[in-house]
């Protein structure tokens, strides 16, 4: 294995890498050029679902060790304020 990590090890660095490419391009707080796009942390886990199984608990600890907080829908539910960078297909 590689650098004689373990296999957990292996994997909980993959998905660190996973989740830091994943918020590339969003931000815990508007910028210039950003957008809402709020998320429920099972929306994030189904959507890198194809590349990983994380744990809902493991996507918590992420945003808030990266300032993300929540935001209260107007339905009452509640999910991530989440900015995303707009990128022109121009």
């Amino acid at each position: 294995m590689k650098e004689n990590k373990t296999r957990d090890e292996l994997k909980h660095e993959f998905m660190r890498q996973l989740l830091d490419s994943y918020f590339m391009s969003r931000r815990p707080l508007p910028e210039q050029g950003y957008m809402r796009e709020n998320k429920t942390t099972q929306q994030i886990v189904q959507e890198l679902s194809p590349m990983m199984a994380i744990h809902a608990d493991d996507i918590v600890e992420y945003m808030l060790e990266h300032d993300f907080s929540t935001f209260t829908e107007g339905d009452g539910s509640v999910s991530w304020a989440v900015w995303r960078e707009m990128i022109s297909m121009d």
